[in-house]
């Protein structure tokens, strides 16, 4: 038997191979570094907020198990908690290194998506030119020494596309590019352990990756067939081979485990908008009319993007789907015998979009990084169709200048990111759902209010019970005076979620600021009641507090200090309570404690010495309210107290000093 048969090829000598691998690595570590660059000063978008801005969890990196031990680290919002624990973890550990360095937070999350991107575009180029060159006789031998230029455009193709950039600029989309590249790595491992013979340590390290994968975003738990479709297509392997299905049930065994987890463990997430037929009817339109699109042409990607529920195979994109996805299969049964690559590129493409956007309905319909992993698999199949049906300098030309385009296309589509505004903006101006009107509107309510009023109307037109917008158009009516019409929306809200502690939280903040204490407190405590989240701990501690009810607040309040004491000013209120009602030694413990994590607090520096004061304690007392003067020259009160104290300890020139600096003020 010859290694053709067997569908491996030599690998050819090196013949300035080692030349070529530097310059080709360069290029995919280079172009996208330069495409990306202009996104490390982008900002937090969707899910950021929840699950990384507001995620206290990432504070504590030690030890790392924790994030795999409880899945709340993922999110404060336990309403989208998954168990992902590679990305809180890698999060926490950016968040740690930046502040090592004095860095900004937001700039390393975005230098280290590059990077992870990087590295999976490196592990795709490395894995398609073993392909290209081992495993393929017919493509190896029809582009000899191009098979290696094709696996370095397939993968730089990839590498600069605004569909990766769709996750490089997306803060929490690092767990699919963490996915990416443990997949890549897995897959890579485990084609190099079949050019040469299985062994204990390649199955250990393939199956650890896998792991990790599915760790990180449970889409990676296709990757058992992805060996079944490398053993079928191009190691042409038999059905009827017990080692097939061996290799494939091996494979498998990480994917066993995550769903046995996920009976045991996972809250399930995730549920669709579509139901029975019309999820995968709308999917067969949506290949060709926007996942096709976003290929060609990028400029009208954009999140939560509207896109109509089919509901009849008599839709005329309907057909169209049909036709071009039979199309492409086609292609890969006509291709298996003389061009196996060519298929195996439009089977792995099929199957990484399979979870996603084939029958299993997901939250939103479409969504744009579900492209990510296909991307690669479709970067290869374009390449082989150029090289084989076009000459030499065509496919040249007409790839760079693909490249071009999309690194141009890149580069200006990272600027949607840059704020709040323009992310939204972009996705209202081609067609959004409800809650990216009321997202976009949220971001420019401060600037235009009639305008954010506009497209929360909107959002409520679109979605008539979508509690988001009912919730902000209600503040921004309180906001304006218009207290009776929000506050009346606000209610609404609450009443149809009662069981939701976010609608009952939010109803508490426009009963604040209309000035409603007692209502606002018992809104806040409801809220609490539902969910310990410390948002709605530390809103019932300070609700109850300007509702006059020191004592009820304590509390809520020792929930958030015990969890995390330097969360917003909920130490600073207890310790507050604590003095009001006559517990100084407390108050002073916790002024300190407080002090001890921002020491500029002018309010803690006048209380605490104003406690101190009263327990006899001056000369610790001056210290603080020299502070508050120095921290704040303006706050006169200080003075007075200043005057006390000297007064107290003998000094009745400076005493007289701080009296007059009081009068006069």
């Amino acid at each position: 038997m010859t290694l053709a048969e067997t569908g491996v090829v030599e690998t050819p000598a090196d013949d300035g191979w080692s030349s070529t691998l530097q310059w080709h690595l360069m290029f995919l570590i280079g172009l996208p570094a330069l495409v990306f660059v202009n996104s490390i000063r982008n900002g937090y978008h969707l899910d950021d907020f929840s699950r990384v801005t507001s995620n206290i969890e990432l504070e504590q990196f030690w030890p790392p198990t924790r994030f795999f031990a409880d899945i709340r680290t993922g999110s404060v919002e336990a309403s989208i908690v998954e168990y992902r624990p590679f990305m809180p973890l890698s999060h926490s550990f950016d968040l740690h290194l930046a502040d090592a360095f004095g860095m900004s937070r937001l700039v390393m999350f975005h230098i280290s998506n590059i990077t992870i991107h990087i590295g999976s575009t490196v592990l795709l180029y490395l894995l398609l030119v073993r392909l290209t060159t081992h495993w393929d006789p017919s493509t190896a031998s029809r582009l000899g020494k191009d098979a290696r230029h094709a696996a370095f455009a397939a993968a730089l193709i990839f590498g600069v596309h605004p569909i990766s950039g769709s996750l490089v600029n997306y803060v929490v989309g690092r767990d699919q590019l963490l996915m990416t590249l443990f997949l890549f790595a897995s897959m890579l491992v485990y084609v190099k352990m079949r050019e040469d013979r299985d062994t204990v340590v390649g199955w250990a390290l393939c199956l650890v990756l896998v792991s990790m994968a599915i760790l990180s975003k449970q889409e990676a738990i296709v990757a058992f067939a992805f060996v079944l479709v490398f053993e079928v297509v191009l190691a042409r392997a038999s059905l009827a081979d017990w080692k097939l299905w061996g290799r494939t049930a091996l494979m498998a065994v990480p994917t066993a485990g995550y769903f046995l987890l996920w009976e045991l463990w996972i809250p399930q997430q995730n549920y669709g908008d579509a139901s029975g037929a019309d999820y995968p009817l709308t999917m067969l339109k949506a290949h060709v009319f926007y996942y096709g699109r976003n290929i060609v042409w990028p400029f009208e990607m954009r999140a939560l993007a509207s896109f109509d529920l089919a509901t009849s195979l008599a839709d005329v994109r309907v057909i169209i789907g049909v036709v071009a996805i039979a199309a492409t299969l086609v292609v890969a049964w006509r291709c298996f015998s003389r061009m196996p690559l060519m298929t195996f590129a439009i089977v792995s493409y099929w199957l990484f979009f399979a979870l996603t956007s084939s029958v299993f309905p997901f939250r939103y319909i479409v969504t744009d990084y579900r492209q990510y992993v296909p991307l690669a698999f479709l970067s290869l199949a374009l390449v082989l169709t150029l090289s084989f049906w076009s000459p030499r300098a065509v496919t040249a030309a007409a790839l760079v200048a693909f490249v071009v385009f999309s690194s141009a296309a890149s580069i200006h589509i990272n600027t949607h990111w840059k704020t709040e505004e323009s992310f939204w903006y972009q996705s209202v101006k081609y067609g959004a759902r409800a809650l990216a009107h009321n997202n976009y509107a949220l971001a420019i309510s401060d600037g235009d209010p009639m305008l954010a009023e506009f497209h929360y109307l909107e959002a409520l037109q679109k979605e008539p019970d979508n509690i988001y917008p009912q919730i902000n158009l209600g503040l921004l009516w309180v906001r304006q005076g218009r207290q009776a019409e929000g506050l009346t929306l606000l209610r609404t809200a609450a009443d149809r979620n009662p069981n939701w502690a976010l609608a009952a939280y939010w109803l508490s903040k426009g009963l604040g600021i209309a000035g409603l204490r007692e209502e606002q407190a018992a809104a806040a405590i409801r809220a609490a009641d539902l969910e310990p989240g410390l948002a709605y701990q530390y809103e019932a501690g300070l609700a109850l507090q300007l509702s006059g009810d020191t004592t009820a607040s304590i509390p809520y309040l020792e929930h958030v200090v015990d969890a995390s004491a330097g969360y917003e000013e909920a130490l600073f209120l207890l310790a507050f309570a604590h003095g009001n009602l006559g517990e100084s030694d407390l108050a002073i413990s916790e002024y300190e404690r407080y002090l001890a994590i921002y020491p500029d607090h002018v309010q803690s520096h006048f209380n605490l010495g104003y406690a101190l004061a009263d327990r006899g304690g001056c000369l610790a007392a001056i210290e603080h309210f020299d502070m508050v003067l120095i921290l704040r020259p303006e706050y006169t009160e200080a003075h007075y107290h200043l005057a006390r104290c000297y007064r107290e300890l003998g000094d009745e020139t400076e005493a007289q000093r701080q009296d007059l600096l009081y009068e006069t003020g």
